[in-house]
């Protein structure tokens, strides 16, 4: 019997946003599993589910418990007494199309990070988080926003393919909102472009991102 297999036999549901995540709820409480081929993650609130599948797995796959967990995936997480860090690691690369204005590109990467919300807000349904509101997208680009808006194809965008327009599907069904950011205060930028120090810190301290020596010191 394969993992995967034996977490369905013990009440698991298999997640339809991730093949690798397994969910129990009982009672309002959740036992959760995250499978990469013979490495598990195992959490939740359900503590006695937890210890319980953990002593399963451990007797039918002769498994090893390794503590909690520091390194999955590329992923580090670090312990502090206000919480848990994840330090992730990133990469940009050049669009796989070439876009004939500024406006269509900005409305190609609303369409990919409506996608990405999409799918965050079918794992949150999984995990038994429901979000009962529309996902805020911010952008930089009065046009791009109201070519989501408008349900009308305009002639100008009749070229860009039609799974870009995936985006305005999203927004017509309330579940992606768009507002209007100005450029100083776009944070994504610093994902993005080269900044000034000082706007590079201001963007840094909105995401909530730190550094390990920092993390280290307030534990301490």
């Amino acid at each position: 019997v394969k993992i995967a297999e034996f977490l369905v036999q013990n009440g698991y549901v298999l997640a339809p946003a991730d093949s690798s995540l397994f969910v129990k709820e009982q009672k309002g409480k959740l036992a959760i599993v995250l499978v990469y081929v013979d490495d598990l993650i195992i959490t939740g609130d359900d503590e006695k589910e937890v210890h319980q599948i953990k002593s399963n797995l451990t007797v039918r796959f002769q498994m090893k418990e390794l503590g909690e967990l520091k390194h999955f995936l590329g992923l580090e997480v670090e312990r502090t007494k206000d919480g848990i860090f994840l330090s992730i690691s990133w990469c940009s690369k050049r669009q796989s199309t070439v876009s004939l204005s500024s406006t269509e590109a900005e409305y190609r990467a609303l369409a990919m990070a409506a996608q990405e919300c999409s799918w965050l807000m079918q794992l949150l349904q999984d995990l038994h988080q429901p979000i009962d509101y529309p996902v805020t997208l911010h952008c930089d680009n009065q046009s791009a926003i109201r070519l989501a808006k408008n349900p009308v194809f305009h002639a100008r965008t009749k070229h860009v393919e039609v799974h870009y327009h995936f985006i305005r599907e999203k927004v017509l069904q309330g579940d992606i909102e768009m507002k209007y950011i100005n450029t100083e205060g776009q944070v994504a930028d610093i994902f993005t472009k080269g900044l000034s120090a000082g706007k590079f810190e201001n963007f840094r301290k909105q995401l909530g991102m730190t550094t390990r020596s920092a993390i280290r010191e307030n534990n301490n």
